[in-house]
């Protein structure tokens, strides 16, 4: 009876996405657009050689302080000051670069700040009237400002928190 009902609910669960999934009529919606729908994308590009190795999969096996990005209940297993500090030139002249300090508050509590900064350089604005450029220029500068806090409560548990300000600004308009 259990493995009918359990069966039962997966089927069900199947069925109710893939009729959610469906659209009216044969071409699809003209109304949705993504573009601009998500904010701070520099946030994805991951940080340290380590974690990079693994292809972003370090993320219980951070113990130094990138552990701020990818899981700051990492940073509970530096027993002392840790810095850490990453740039990655990109292309076009984009910068991406990461700074992070752990200090250790006592046997149990750390306390981390770090730094995430994009920069994208002086880049020339063109339009369809001038494509070669107007001879105006622009900047794209992003940065996100944290504090974790990781406290240890066992010897195989850890909690911690991170608290972001975060800024992208483009030419004249600046989201916080």
């Amino acid at each position: 009876m259990r493995k009918v009902i359990t069966i039962a609910c997966a089927l069900l669960l199947v069925t109710a996405s893939v009729a959610y999934g469906q659209q009216q009529g044969d071409k699809p919606p003209t109304d949705l657009s993504k573009v601009g729908t998500s904010a701070a994308n520099f946030l994805k590009l991951p940080i340290g050689a380590r974690s990079l190795a693994l292809a972003g999969t370090g993320l219980a096996t951070n113990d130094d302080a990138t552990a701020l990005y990818w899981n700051p209940a990492g940073i509970s297993k530096i027993d002392r000051m840790t810095l850490a500090l990453n740039r990655a030139d990109l292309y076009a002249g984009i910068t991406h670069s990461f700074t992070g300090i752990v200090i250790p508050l006592g046997l149990n509590t750390r306390i981390g700040i770090h730094y995430i900064g994009l920069d994208s350089g002086e880049m020339e604005v063109t339009t369809v009237e001038e494509p070669t450029g107007e001879g105006e220029y622009f900047s794209v500068n992003n940065l996100s400002m944290g504090v974790s806090v990781s406290q240890v409560l066992t010897d195989r548990f850890a909690l911690g928190f991170t608290v972001k300000w975060i800024q992208e600004k483009i030419q004249r308009a600046v989201a916080n």
